[in-house]
């Protein structure tokens, strides 16, 4: 009978156990979160994450916390009135047991009342009036706390750029009411007065102060703002007479004047910077680039920069000195140049010395515009016949470069429009007007596939198109655009490979399409179309295709291309594939 009675007590007290107690667990609980979408479910876990589960069973207190964490988790975007069911699943294994939380957020909060007041200088600032107009938007949309957040942020991030640097919020509050589903928001914002420039200091610049100040964009008495500043950093960087260029101002101060000192501490780049560069094309055999630049000679910015380039084919040597006007340095200057090439493809050889004097501006919209005067002197020889030219012609050139990103950019454009006009009037040995047109245009679409446009279109109007310097008539390389075709192959030849007939027209096109591999490569297939001709015609266009690769360096961009010809109509000397390497940026 005693055993039968202890038999009995044991499974009594099982059976306690079983269906009295908390849930029983091996060593850990498992949350399963159901009933939210993807946004409030990721809120809940980021605060469940710090709920410790390794626990013996599921206790009240657990459930307490769960609880707390998933409201805690709701609440901030706009779910103040949830309803909670816990299902505590035992497993029937080793494996830990499950605990489902089956989670209606029921209704959300709903912004109704949305009431800003600016106070100080600020009440009457444009961008701080657009911000109260925009806050109306709010006014019927679910609660979100990182809306209000963000908005609070956006009043005062507007004071430290706009330099209300007093600015403060005097009262804040989001009044939120669950039973109604209704959020207001009262936002009380004191703006301060503006702080305005006073002046600016230089420190350890080269350069004398007054050109300095000349390159400037701020004046005295202008109220601070930080986009100022940071074109201001960007105009100094842009001379190129500066390895660094720092800009630093302590508001705390000047609170009692409300003026800003600007501090720019300047440090001067090195006296002179050699590079050196090297390719190879199949057409040019090796090619070699020797760049020796002076960015700064003396205190007026005065720079000097020589470039050396020899091929085969092709020797040269120039040398370029630019002149920044004292009114403005950076904008305004002269570029005076020389040159000296010497050239032998095609049974012609020619020796050209070259003086250029322009004198460069801005003008609006970015366009920079010049004016200029070449004296050119050739000294040539083609088939035994030797002719002296010399060539005086002024010119008129407009450009204009934007784009988005740095060495690789995202976005942009290149316009180039040019055109010179020689004549007997002024000594010059031949009458002519040439006039070119070069466009290229950079688009990204979905961050890993870039679109390269490009377009060139040139003509000469003459009466004497035979005695036109050679060095000025129209090539189709892989600087013009066609890739494929052997050096110069697209102008017209006799039977002795000499230069023949007429070709007052140039045009190209180009377009290339980029992926980003990874990284910093790209690859790229493209397709290039074009002619040289007397008179345009579309079916008889020459065209090349290729695929390329491109590593993004801090100096720019390592082009390989390989290009092939496409259409092949008449008779040009061409091998099947031509490879081409080059340095430098597609804008």
């Amino acid at each position: 009978m005693f055993k039968d009675l202890k038999k009995y007590m044991i499974i009594r007290l099982h059976l306690i156990i079983y269906f009295f107690m908390p849930l029983i667990c091996n060593s850990s609980i498992n949350l399963q979160v159901e009933g939210l979408n993807s946004e409030l479910d990721y809120n809940v876990r980021q605060k469940l994450l710090n709920i410790h589960t390794n626990v013996k069973y599921v206790d009240s207190d657990l459930k307490k916390k769960i609880d707390n964490a998933i409201r805690t988790g709701l609440r901030p975007l706009g779910y103040y009135a949830p309803t909670l069911i816990f299902f505590p699943l035992k497993s029937l294994n080793k494996n830990s047991d499950l605990l489902v939380i089956k989670v209606e957020p029921g209704d959300p909060v709903v912004v109704t009342e949305v009431n800003v007041v600016i106070r100080g200088d600020g009440v009457k600032d444009v961008d701080y009036q657009k911000i109260i107009k925009d806050s109306k938007s709010f006014i019927g949309k679910r609660l979100n706390h990182n809306d209000y957040e963000q908005f609070k942020n956006k009043l005062y991030n507007l004071a430290l750029c706009k330099g209300y640097f007093d600015a403060k919020f005097q009262s804040s509050q989001l009044i939120v009411i669950p039973s109604r589903c209704q959020s207001i928001w009262n936002i009380d914002f004191y703006s301060g007065q503006r702080y305005v420039f006073e002046r600016i200091k230089f420190h350890g610049s080269q350069i004398k102060e007054d050109y300095l100040k000349n390159i400037s964009n701020i004046r005295s008495g202008e109220y601070y703002s930080a986009t100022s500043v940071m074109e201001l950093n960007r105009r100094f960087n842009y001379t190129n007479w500066f390895e660094s260029v720092s800009i630093s101002s302590d508001y705390m101060r000047f609170q009692q004047k409300k003026k800003i000192i600007l501090d720019i501490f300047l440090y001067p780049c090195a006296k002179n910077n050699f590079a050196t560069g090297s390719g190879y094309t199949i057409d040019t055999g090796p090619r070699t680039k020797i760049i020796w630049k002076k960015p700064w000679i003396n205190a007026y910015g005065h720079s000097l920069e020589t470039n050396c380039s020899l091929s085969k084919p092709e020797q040269a040597f120039d040398l370029s000195y630019k002149v920044p006007l004292f009114s403005n340095p950076l904008e305004e200057y002269y570029l005076l140049q020389g040159g000296l090439i010497h050239e032998d493809t095609h049974n012609v050889q020619s020796s050209v010395t070259t003086i250029n004097i322009a004198r460069y501006w801005n003008c609006s919209h970015k366009w920079q515009r010049s004016i200029n005067v070449h004296w050119h002197f050739n000294h040539c020889s083609n088939n035994y016949i030797i002719k002296n030219i010399m060539l005086i012609y002024p010119g008129i050139n407009i450009s204009r470069i934007r784009k988005r990103g740095d060495i690789i950019p995202y976005w942009g454009d290149s316009q180039r429009y040019s055109i010179n006009i020689s004549n007997n009037c002024w000594k010059s040995d031949v009458n002519f007007i040439a006039v070119q047109v070069q466009n290229i245009w950079v688009r990204t679409l979905l961050k890993k596939h870039r679109i390269l446009a490009r377009g060139n279109l040139s003509w000469i109007d003459t009466n004497n198109f035979s005695s036109v310097d050679l060095m000025l008539r129209f090539f189709s390389n892989v600087n013009n655009g066609i890739r494929g075709y052997k050096y110069k192959s697209l102008y017209p030849y006799d039977n002795s490979e000499s230069f023949v007939g007429i070709a007052t027209k140039l045009i190209t096109t180009t377009f290339e399409y980029q992926y980003n591999v990874i990284n910093k490569w790209w690859g790229a297939i493209f397709i290039d179309a074009g002619e040289i001709t007397n008179d345009i015609k579309w079916n008889s266009f020459k065209s090349g295709i290729g695929i390329g690769v491109r590593w993004q360096l801090p100096i720019g961009p390592i082009k390989l291309d390989v290009a092939t010809p496409l259409i092949h109509k008449g008779k040009i000397n061409h091998h099947f594939l031509y490879l081409y390497v080059s340095l430098g940026p597609d804008l």
